[in-house]
């Protein structure tokens, strides 16, 4: 519990040092990213005994941390040197990585018996709102178009993991099958909202998330 505390807190008080006036979103939005990514990496690791592996997964949440911490920093207070749309990207990359911590964690905590499914069901809910708002915000993508797909996406998400838990398959494949479901979602909604989604575009992405799902479960052992 003093681990998840701390956190929290560092998450919040690294976003509210940076704060301006007239920020009132920023300070939710802002935090999300770094808040989930947190927990979502340490829930992740909480079972795994290799410390080679736990260094390796803390390294990763480190970079992404560090990253977007300081691209805000660049962006506040030093906008000559700000890469347009360094926040967006890194965002979304941070944002699938705790997703994919997120539906791992959901998986080995269902196949362990750490919690019923219809809790862990409401976790990945939770979570996955929490995300899909957040790189909607970032995105400037104006909140009342961007709400239904929030709940869409996130209902969808929530039936993929309560069909996938039934598969005979390692966490693992649970965890890379929702997370290449989210990415696909994800950008496609995005494109639509925006006016830039076509037929080329959609191909695109289905082809690339079906191959990365034929690789994965391919490659995979089942149980």
């Amino acid at each position: 519990m003093q681990v998840i505390i701390a956190l929290v807190t560092t998450s919040i008080v690294a976003t509210v040092i940076m704060r301006k006036p007239e920020w009132r979103l920023e300070y939710i939005g802002f935090s999300i990213v770094p808040l989930v990514l947190t927990l979502s990496g340490y829930s992740f690791i909480l079972i795994h005994e290799s410390p080679l592996f736990i260094w390796m997964v803390i390294a990763i949440i480190l970079v992404l941390y560090f990253l977007f911490m300081k691209n805000i920093a660049v962006f506040l207070y030093q906008p000559a040197k700000y890469i347009t749309y360094s926040l967006e990207h890194i965002s979304i990359y941070s944002n699938l990585m705790a997703s994919f911590f997120l539906y791992v964690s959901a998986a080995m905590f269902f196949i362990l018996g750490v919690g019923r499914l219809r809790y862990i069901l409401l976790y990945v809910a939770i979570s996955t709102v929490v995300l899909i708002w957040q790189t909607f915000w970032i995105q400037k993508i104006p909140q009342r178009r961007a709400w239904l797909f929030v709940i869409v996406i996130s209902a969808v998400m929530v039936q993929a993991f309560w069909a996938l838990h039934f598969w005979p398959v390692a966490y693992y494949v649970s965890g890379g099958v929702l997370t290449l479901s989210l990415y696909c979602l994800l950008h496609l909604s995005r494109m639509y909202v925006t006016d830039m989604l076509n037929r080329a575009t959609i191909i695109r992405y289905v082809t690339v998330t079906g191959l990365a799902f034929v690789i994965v479960l391919a490659t995979s052992r089942w149980l």
